[in-house]
């Protein structure tokens, strides 16, 4: 069972990433949006970097032997990831190892919005 810390975490740049309830203006929806996309995909790169968990190093070469591009295969995977960080602040628990191993293992469907 893999230990739940390192698999989501973000590099030195730990600022918290907020998701305002209601914005009142665009761009700050915006400039959240982009930042919340480069912490979900440094998260990717935290992973494949530290081979943890493995099973996302699988999964890029997977679908990178199915066809998708490296980039394409990174932004998958972040799906993923951020289903788990969704379900991690929605219902208040820890990381699911087995949750995220079986949502990459369906890749290229992506992870339904449903709590499994």
């Amino acid at each position: 069972d893999a230990p739940a810390a390192p698999a989501l975490t973000l590099a030195a740049d730990t600022r918290s990433v907020s998701l305002p309830a209601m914005a009142e203006e665009e761009h700050v929806v915006s400039e959240d949006s982009a930042y919340l996309r480069h912490a979900i995909m440094e998260i990717v790169e935290n992973q494949l970097r530290d081979n943890d968990p493995r099973e996302t190093g699988e999964t890029l070469r997977r679908l990178m032997r199915e066809g998708h591009s490296e980039a394409d295969a990174k932004r998958l995977i972040g799906a993923v990831v951020a289903a788990e960080v969704y379900a991690i602040l929605k219902f208040r628990e820890q990381f699911n190892h087995g949750r995220f191993v079986a949502a990459l293992r369906e890749l290229p469907d992506l992870p339904s919005d449903e709590h499994s």
